[in-house]
């Protein structure tokens, strides 16, 4: 999806072209080698990447272990929070739209 992101960006696109066909005949990608999921690979067309692209950053982001996630971070901002800063955080993260946040 990533790859189809990238080079759809250039150049002038047919947005209702399916992914499988951009794949196989722009971008010259062996049929053999078809999507992980066979609904994206027969139904969804170029207009779809973007939904396509967060959910498959959103699956990612479940993949990677917690403890590796903020490795980078100081240990001194990786403090816990107490149960009102908890909920308040919760409460504002479900009321904002997750495509803002990304």
């Amino acid at each position: 999806i990533e790859l189809v992101i990238s080079f759809s960006s250039f150049g002038k696109q047919r947005p209702q072209q399916t992914i499988k066909n951009y794949m196989h005949e722009v971008l010259k990608y062996p049929v053999s080698k078809p999507l992980m999921s066979p609904v994206a690979d027969d139904e969804c067309n170029l207009t779809h990447l973007l939904s396509l692209w967060q959910k498959l950053s959103i699956h990612r982001a479940k993949l990677i272990p917690s403890y590796s996630r903020f490795s980078q971070v100081p240990k001194h901002y990786t403090v816990g929070l107490d149960t009102s800063q908890h909920h308040a955080l919760r409460n504002g993260l479900d009321a904002n739209n997750i495509n803002d946040i990304l």
